[in-house]
């Protein structure tokens, strides 16, 4: 599902008539995933060595995107990056 929503963000352009409706979908499905997140452990680092915050911090981060849909998406983009 990660991959899903990762490949999803990068179909997002900057010109999309409803680029905002569909980052705001994007939150949902990636909430929704932090949130049934089972059968593996959380990580704790990503595959880059940063270190992955937890699933609360992850879902606060969520709930407070930036308003500007550039910095939403970028936003997005590196949560998914990191959970990856």
């Amino acid at each position: 599902m990660l991959r899903t929503v990762r490949f999803e963000l990068g179909s997002v352009s900057v010109d999309l008539p409803y680029r905002a409706a569909r980052l705001r979908r994007l939150t949902e499905q990636l909430t929704f995933i932090v949130q049934t997140w089972a059968g593996l452990p959380w990580p704790t680092h990503s595959r880059q060595g940063h270190p992955v915050p937890s699933p609360d911090h992850v879902l606060h981060q969520l709930g407070h995107l930036p308003a500007e849909p550039a910095d939403q998406h970028r936003a997005l983009l590196v949560l998914v990056l990191l959970l990856l």
